[in-house]
């Protein structure tokens, strides 16, 4: 599937998370020559390179991104944490920066913003879910217990798992007898997905270029090759028959409101 920038100088991705979205942003930004500025309205992020579309995660000023090193001194100190600030920021950039890719999961922004809305619905704008919610929801799950969100053969992680064989010995390290995944993590998931259907609510009542994408529709073999590894995280679920109900309830409802299918 192509994605064409055409007359679009910005793109907005909105996703669900674990619905590969970094890959995607880091797609369209090669396709059409533009600046990934990642995870710009995530309130963890303390510092932004708006020249290199790299940021600094609060409490880790070494890295950025997918781990590279950059000056402090090129970074917009002090990001604030208001996402109203932040919008001026983007939108008046001292580099006068205004091609770029930025993405957006439910828990970023308030949809309910004005400037946010004025700044985006014109661009092309990208709603983003996985049609398998069961894998996005483990996934999501054991990204939050074991902070490790990209299993990529080079090196993301922090960690040096490299091959699909390094990086289960460490979850059977990690977890020996298992889990069972908890009431409060179902909570969360219907958190997010509650401002995801919002978010994608107001995006498609105000924006004026909007398109539905599955995960599982796009090739990332230009970015990633084979360097994604990927992991059946129910080696490792006790309760999975009560994981697979509870996703297969949100699939219904995601098939209906987020991909207006019967």
């Amino acid at each position: 599937m192509a994605f064409s920038i055409e007359c679009f100088s910005i793109m907005l991705i909105f996703s669900m998370p674990r619905s590969g979205s970094t890959a995607f942003a880091e797609k369209l930004a090669i396709d059409n020559d533009l600046i990934n500025n990642k995870e710009f309205f995530n309130r963890n992020v303390r510092g932004f390179n708006p020249y290199l579309g790299t940021y600094v995660i609060k409490g880790d000023l070494n890295y950025v991104g997918n781990f590279r090193k950059v000056d402090t001194q090129d970074l917009i100190p002090n990001l604030p944490a208001d996402n109203e600030k932040r919008i001026q920021i983007l939108k008046n950039s001292p580099l006068n920066i205004e091609e770029y890719v930025v993405k957006i999961l439910p828990h970023h922004v308030s949809w309910i913003s004005y400037n946010l809305i004025n700044l985006f619905k014109d661009v092309e704008t990208y709603i983003l879910d996985r049609k398998d919610t069961l894998r996005q929801f483990l996934s999501w799950y054991f990204a939050n217990k074991t902070k490790r969100f990209h299993n990529r053969s080079e090196e993301y992680s922090g960690e040096g798992f490299r091959t699909y064989a390094e990086l289960t010995e460490a979850y059977n390290d990690s977890f020996p007898n298992g889990v069972k995944i908890e009431l409060i993590w179902f909570e969360r998931w219907v958190q997010l997905f509650q401002k995801y259907v919002y978010g994608t609510f107001v995006i498609r009542k105000h924006f004026s270029n909007v398109k539905v994408i599955k995960y599982e529709d796009i090739s990332y073999q230009k970015e990633l090759g084979n360097k994604k590894i990927t992991i059946d995280y129910t080696n490792w679920v006790n309760n999975i028959e009560e994981v697979k109900k509870f996703t297969d309830e949100i699939s219904s409802y995601k098939k209906k409101i987020i991909f207006n299918e019967n």
